[in-house]
């Protein structure tokens, strides 16, 4: 038994509103799913169709297998993360309203085996033959010597934690200027 899995996030559509077409599509085959996702008149029908058709492909790709050997295990719909927005109402209020998202994993299923051989070519470790190395060492093309590279720090990389608003600008101008003196101390050091 080979599992497809299929995860899509923060789709623009309530979850309350996905899963009853969900329900709909667990347990068919994959083919028969996908047509009557296509013609069906509802919005979550177009978001599904993309996720099995994405599966779909895949599987096909990645695995090497059939369409109509396919079929879905599960759809599973859970909430997404809901937007914030106000609507405005009589006399000058406004009223929260909340665009909900939601979160799709769909798994297929196939009883083909997949060969060992086509799944290995697939893994990510085979990608690179390239043998990797520590950070930090490099093994000389003559023989086992390893010599160590010594790091430096960069200032002049933008640090995200540096960055400041206000007074704490003020401050981070403060350092920048101090460390742009040692600098030039320690390169006029180097000239003499």
């Amino acid at each position: 038994m080979t599992e497809i899995k299929v995860i899509t996030k923060y789709l623009k559509i309530s979850a309350k509103k996905m899963q009853p077409i969900a329900n709909l599509i667990s347990g068919m085959k994959a083919e028969p799913a996908l047509h009557q996702l296509e013609f069906m008149p509802k919005k979550t029908a177009r978001f599904l169709f993309k996720v099995l058709a994405s599966g779909i492909a895949n599987a096909k790709h990645n695995f090497g297998l059939n369409a109509e050997d396919l079929k879905i295990k599960e759809v599973i719909v859970n909430q997404g993360p809901s937007l914030k927005r106000w609507m405005p109402k009589a006399m000058g209020s406004a009223t929260p309203v909340k665009k909900r998202t939601c979160h799709v994993r769909l798994i297929l299923e196939s009883n083909q085996k997949v060969n060992k051989r086509d799944q290995e070519a697939h893994t990510d470790e085979n990608k690179n033959n390239i043998p990797i190395q520590p950070i930090g060492e490099i093994k000389s093309s003559k023989g086992s010597e390893t010599k160590k590279i010594e790091r430096q720090k960069d200032k002049n990389i933008f640090d995200f934690r540096r960055s400041g608003s206000g007074r704490n600008a003020q401050n981070v101008d403060r350092i920048r200027k101090a460390e742009k003196k040692d600098r030039q101390k320690s390169l006029r050091n180097k000239a003499v």
